[in-house]
């Protein structure tokens, strides 16, 4: 009777977990739930090695549950909408008229320590989009550096920071490091204030199957530029500054750029330390990501052993200036550690 009510009990728990993990702010709630139900069953038995078999077997059977959700939910998910073109996206606030000249112009006032050329052209409608790669390569440098802005075309605060990146980089000089920069990853989805890009796909879910112009143009220069770093600037509705990072990263540097964000006075998001906000990161960047449609970049990069940085300014914020600076911070904080370390 005891093993029926165990297998009966095991399986009821194991389909509400499956459930659980369809959601991922109930990912900490589900992994809670493995705890207390572990803890209810060793004590449900009487003492004796059995009761710690059921114990382990459980934990098994419900982590493994929790992975199969996330794979049938990652499986499931579209990152592509057919004829569907990046229309204004007001999802999070209300969308700003961006101006690629206007970008470029700031952008050609710092040119002249840079180099540059034209990676790729974006057709949409009757319009042509240049992407230009900005290099900046001294004394043949050991290390190097790929920041990316404007993935997403309604986080644009990351592009306006690059000319104060730029700056940063005359400046300092950086002489063990060489930097490559695309600022305008995304060109029409900043245009049109989309997350999407002109073929209506999220380009930072499209690192396993590459079927983006985008994804292929990024991989290209990663799999031939030996990168040690890339930096991809974003913005999300964390209600403060976040970085997120892949497992390359050390924790020491994180912890500076959180330190330098204070100092500036830049709010901070709550999530930066709520386990849930790192386990849905984790569901994004797991070896699951290479078996379903949905990988981001930072999987892409962890699969290369690459150094991921994704900086995630606060997309609430109506200070703009305060946005930028951000991503201009944490560049800085990147910085100072390497070179110091």
């Amino acid at each position: 009777m005891k093993k029926i009510l165990l297998l009966l009990l095991i399986l009821i728990s194991s389909i509400i977990f499956l459930i659980l993990s369809f959601y991922p702010r109930l990912y900490l709630v589900g992994i809670i739930s493995v705890v207390v139900l572990a803890a209810f069953y060793m004590f449900a038995f009487k003492p004796g090695p059995k009761r710690y078999l059921y114990s382990v077997v459980l934990i098994v059977i419900l982590i493994s549950f929790f992975h199969v959700g996330i794979y049938l939910d990652m499986k499931t998910y579209n990152y592509c909408f057919d004829n569907q073109e990046p229309l204004e996206n007001t999802r999070w606030i209300k969308p700003r008229i961006f101006k690629i000249k206007e970008v470029d112009s700031l952008i050609n006032n710092k040119i002249q320590e840079f180099n540059e050329k034209v990676i790729s052209q974006v057709y949409y409608l009757e319009d042509t989009f240049n992407i230009r790669l900005l290099t900046y390569h001294k004394n043949n440098n050991t290390n190097s550096m790929l920041i990316l802005a404007g993935i997403h075309g309604d986080e644009y605060a990351g592009v306006f920071s690059i000319p104060e990146i730029m700056d940063n980089i005359i400046k300092k000089g950086y002489s063990d490091w060489n930097f490559d920069i695309i600022y305008t990853v995304n060109p029409v989805g900043l245009v049109k204030f989309s997350h999407l890009n002109e073929t209506g796909c999220d380009v930072n879910r499209d690192f396993n199957n590459f079927s983006t112009l985008q994804s292929k143009m990024i991989k290209s220069l990663v799999d031939t530029s030996n990168y040690n770093l890339v930096l991809d600037l974003h913005e999300g509705p964390y209600s403060g500054s976040i970085v997120f990072i892949n497992r390359y990263v050390n924790r020491a540097l994180v912890n500076t750029i959180y330190e330098n964000l204070e100092k500036e006075k830049i709010r901070i998001s709550e999530y930066s330390n709520k386990p849930e906000t790192h386990l849905k990161y984790y569901t994004m960047n797991s070896f699951l990501a290479k078996k379903t449609n949905i990988r981001p970049l930072s999987s892409y990069l962890t699969e290369k052993k690459i150094i991921s940085i994704a900086s995630e300014s606060d997309v609430f914020e109506d200070d703009f200036n305060s946005r930028i600076r951000s991503h201009v911070v944490v560049f800085e904080s990147i910085m100072n550690h390497l070179v110091n370390d």
